[in-house]
C-alpha cells in the first residue's frame, strides 16, 4: 500500500511539474511581425529549479547573451519566417514552446525627376517609369539649375507612404509620392526620401545635390536707330565654370530670332523694317 502511495505521489508531482511548463506561452515586447533591425525580448515565466534552451531557426534574429535563461534578447537581421523557441526542463519533464516570427525587410527606395539638367548623366537602366528619370549620386552630384523647379517622385513596396527632407531648396508641395522643389543659390544641397512601409519598416534614398549657378543674359546696344537701319548688338553674358553657356537665342522683338550652339559671334546685327 505504502508504494502505491508513494507511486501516486510521484504521478501527482510529475504532472505538476508539466503542468508548470505546458500552461506557458512565449511573451515578447514586439508584435509577431517586424522589421529587420528590430530588437525585442522574449521571455517565459520563470519556474524555480528549471532550465532553458532558446533557439531560432532559420537564423535569422541573434539571441543577444546567455540562451540559457527565462528571457533573452533576439536581434532581428534578416527578413523571412523564423520561430523561436525554447525547451524548458523541469526536474525531467521536458517542454517545448513556440513563436513564430515575420521579419520584413526594409524599404529600398529610389528618386526620379522629371527634369535633368543637359549634363546630368542617367541611370539609364530605370529611365523608362513613371516619374521620370532615375536620379542617383554614385558617380557625382545630382545636378540642378539656381533656381530651378523640379518634381521629384517616391518609388517604393506598394502602400508605402513618404516623407521628403530638402537641404538647399524650398519645398513647393507635397503628394502622395511626389515632392516639388525650387533650388536656391548656387553650391551644395541634399535630397532625401523617407520610405514607411506597411508594416512601419522605413527606408531612405538620399543624394547629393550640386546647384550650377544660372548664366547671366546681358548684352549692350545704341539706344536708338534711323528708321530702318539695323542695329549691333554686343553679347556680354556669362556662364559659371562647372557650366559654361552652349546655346544662345536672341528675341529681337519683331518677331525675328537668332539661335547659335556653336559660340556666341562678338557682335550680331539686326536689321529692323518699319512699313
Amino acid at each position: 500500500m505504502k508504494q502505491k502511495i508513494n507511486l501516486a505521489i510521484a504521478m501527482i508531482w510529475m504532472l505538476c511539474l508539466a503542468l508548470g511548463a505546458r500552461g506557458q506561452t512565449i511573451s515578447s515586447s514586439l508584435p509577431d511581425t517586424i522589421c529587420v533591425g528590430a530588437s525585442g525580448t522574449y521571455f517565459v515565466t520563470p519556474i524555480s529549479g528549471a532550465t532553458y534552451s532558446w533557439n531560432v531557426t532559420p537564423p535569422y534574429g541573434n539571441i543577444s547573451g546567455s540562451s540559457a535563461t527565462p528571457s533573452v534578447l533576439i536581434l532581428w537581421g534578416m527578413p523571412g519566417t523564423a520561430v523561436v523557441s525554447i525547451t524548458i526542463n523541469n526536474g525531467g519533464v521536458i517542454t517545448t514552446l513556440y513563436d513564430t516570427v515575420v521579419v520584413e525587410p526594409l524599404p529600398q527606395p529610389f528618386i526620379t525627376a522629371n527634369i535633368l539638367v543637359g549634363c546630368q548623366s542617367e541611370d539609364t537602366g530605370k529611365n523608362n517609369i513613371r516619374g521620370g528619370a532615375h536620379i542617383d549620386d554614385g558617380h557625382g552630384c545630382v545636378k540642378v539649375c539656381q533656381g530651378s523647379v523640379v518634381t521629384y517622385t517616391g518609388h517604393g513596396p506598394a502602400g508605402s507612404t513618404y516623407g521628403w527632407v530638402v537641404v538647399g531648396g524650398t519645398i513647393l508641395t507635397v503628394g502622395a509620392d511626389t515632392c516639388v522643389v525650387r533650388w536656391g543659390s548656387p553650391g551644395s544641397g541634399h535630397l532625401t526620401l523617407y520610405d514607411t512601409s506597411l508594416y512601419g519598416c522605413v527606408g531612405s534614398k538620399s543624394v547629393c545635390i550640386q546647384i550650377i549657378e544660372k548664366p547671366h543674359a546681358y548684352f549692350t546696344s545704341p539706344l536708338s536707330i534711323c528708321r530702318n537701319g539695323t542695329m549691333w548688338f554686343t553679347d556680354g553674358s556669362t556662364g559659371s565654370t562647372g557650366s559654361p553657356i552652349v546655346e544662345w537665342f536672341w528675341d529681337f522683338g519683331d518677331g525675328g530670332t537668332y539661335f547659335t550652339s556653336t559660340g556666341m559671334p562678338t557682335t550680331l546685327s539686326h536689321k529692323y523694317l518699319i512699313q
